[in-house]
């Protein structure tokens, strides 16, 4: 058993952003390779159709994430058995980083807080010209929001994934060194004009 697979074995997780491609190819890699977790919270929002129906957050599960061929592996493992084991170990619950307490009731928000162990929280707007309100509410309250979460929690540890404007145009590698608190990006990456 690989160090994380041993880490993972029985801890309970909450992941944001599951729809995302990203999120979806974590989600398989910790059911494949730390099958021993104790379960999976994924936090999904309900979604309009364009015929005026909404999707549940299990609805979203079952059609949007599971049938993803990014579990490919696991439908070939599992065959028949697929969706049962999915669903013993991954809850899909309604939510929203845009909302207080993460858009749950306050029974489920506590009882979370007891529960859960590791959060990843893979969320977004990956519409890059994205109104500033709207980007603002996802991209940086709403993580203000995971945090305050994970914080509250009994004894939770936090992961925070970005997958756009990480390294901005650097080529090669990119060391993760805090930056400097006195200068800006532009400066930390070597593009200023200015010096401040």
């Amino acid at each position: 058993m690989s160090e994380i697979a041993t880490y993972l074995h029985g801890k309970t997780l909450l992941i944001t952003g599951t729809t995302g491609f990203l999120a979806k190819g974590l989600i398989e890699k910790i059911l494949r390779y730390a099958p021993e977790i104790e379960r999976m919270y994924l936090l999904i929002r309900t979604k309009r159709q364009r015929d005026g129906t909404i999707l549940t957050a299990a609805d979203r599960l079952d059609n949007e994430i599971l049938p993803s061929s990014a579990f490919a592996r696991l439908r070939e493992t599992h065959g028949d058995r697929f969706m049962t084991v999915m669903h013993e170990k991954i809850h899909a619950l309604t939510g929203d980083l845009t909302l207080d307490h993460l858009g749950f009731e306050p029974d489920l928000y506590e009882r979370l807080m007891r529960e859960v162990q590791i959060v990843v929280t893979c969320a977004a707007s990956v519409t890059f010209d994205e109104e500033i309100d709207a980007a603002l509410q996802l991209n940086t309250l709403g993580v203000r929001r995971i945090l305050e979460f994970a914080k509250a929690c009994d004894d939770t540890i936090l992961i925070h994934v970005s997958t756009a404007y990480v390294s901005g145009q650097r080529k090669g590698r990119a060391p993760e060194v805090p930056p400097t608190p006195d200068r800006s990006m532009a400066q930390e990456i070597g593009r200023s004009r200015t010096p401040f």
